[in-house]
């Protein structure tokens, strides 16, 4: 309702009890999250609710303060291909219902610039 009164020229002052996204998973860290362990889950229509809400979030209710960050997978010698496959599945699973760019895969170089504390050794190239 504020932001339908302020889109309307009305000022408009909102209170709340707690901080944004109390009481929820969010709480401490105020990441949206993918719903990907709804998805693991096989809770399909959850993660699509959460999908839905993220890309709502991100063009509509609140695009300034919210944007996507980027997220580094490793595909070190500790994850098989199946593993990288499935978070591969998972992630790409969300991005035409949440206004999310497609995950890609990075190179070892690629992977490195943006998360230079990885361990080089045992990087695998993508295919």
């Amino acid at each position: 309702m504020a932001l339908n009164a302020a889109t309307r020229g009305l000022t408009v002052v909102t209170v709340a009890a707690h901080d944004l996204a109390f009481g929820t998973s969010r709480w401490s860290s105020k990441l949206e999250h993918r719903g990907r362990r709804y998805l693991a889950n096989g809770q399909l229509l959850v993660a699509r609710e959460c999908a839905v809400e993220r890309g709502i979030l991100l063009t509509r209710t609140a695009p300034h303060p919210v944007h996507p960050l980027p997220m580094v997978l490793p595909l070190g010698p500790m994850v098989v291909p199946e593993q990288g496959a499935s978070a591969a599945v998972g992630l790409g699973a969300h991005t035409p219902l949440g206004a999310l760019p497609a995950p890609r895969r990075l190179s070892p170089a690629e992977a490195l610039e943006l998360a230079p504390e990885l361990r080089r050794q045992g990087l695998r190239p993508r295919d």
